[in-house]
C-alpha cells in the first residue's frame, strides 16, 4: 500500500499555538505527531515558509521549530503551479486577494499530493471548494483528485 502524501498548509501549523481553540489545537498536535511518526508522508511548500516568515518573531520561531522537528519534504513552487493558481482565480474558485490559498492547492495538485490538510474551512477545507478546485484541475489536464480535508479527517481516515 502506497504511503499517504499530505501537504500541510500554514493554518495547520499555526493551530499548534491557538490556545483559544483547544479542540483544534489538540487535534493539530495529534496530527503533527502522526506526521513526526511518519504515519503519513508530510509535505510543505515554499509558500508555507513565506507565510511563516511574516509571522511575529515569537510565533515565527515556534512555527519554524515545529516544522524542523517534523522535517516535511519541501516542495518548490513552479511556473506550472503559478499558472494553475491563476486558473483557480480566473474561474472564480477564489478571489484574487486569496491567491496564496490558490497557490497551496496548485502546488499540492502539481506534485500529486493525496491530501491538502487545512483548517481554513472558508477557502480550502470544504466540499464546495474542493469540488471547484478539482473541476478546474480536470479541465487543466490533471486527473488525480486532490482531497482537501481538515486534520481530524486525516487522523481518522
Amino acid at each position: 500500500m502506497q504511503e499517504l502524501r499530505v501537504y500541510i498548509e500554514t493554518s495547520v501549523w499555526s493551530h499548534v499555538f491557538h490556545d483559544d481553540t483547544p479542540d483544534f489545537q489538540r487535534a493539530t498536535i495529534e496530527f503533527l505527531n502522526q506526521a513526526r511518526e511518519r504515519v503519513f508522508a508530510p509535505y510543505i511548500s515554499i509558500v508555507v515558509l513565506d507565510e511563516v516568515a511574516r509571522a511575529n518573531p515569537k510565533r515565527r520561531e515556534g512555527l519554524l521549530g515545529e516544522i524542523a522537528a517534523i522535517r516535511p519534504t519541501l516542495l518548490r513552487g513552479s511556473v506550472e503551479a503559478d499558472a494553475l493558481a491563476r486558473r483557480y482565480v480566473e474561474a472564480g474558485v477564489l478571489p484574487p486577494a486569496d491567491e496564496v490559498d490558490a497557490l497551496h492547492v496548485a502546488i499540492a495538485t502539481v506534485y500529486e499530493m493525496d491530501v491538502l490538510a487545512s483548517w481554513n474551512q472558508r477557502h480550502l477545507a470544504n466540499i464546495r471548494r474542493r469540488d471547484l478546485f478539482n473541476s478546474v484541475n480536470r479541465v487543466a489536464g490533471y486527473r488525480k483528485m486532490l482531497e482537501i480535508a481538515n486534520p481530524l479527517e486525516v487522523l481518522y481516515e
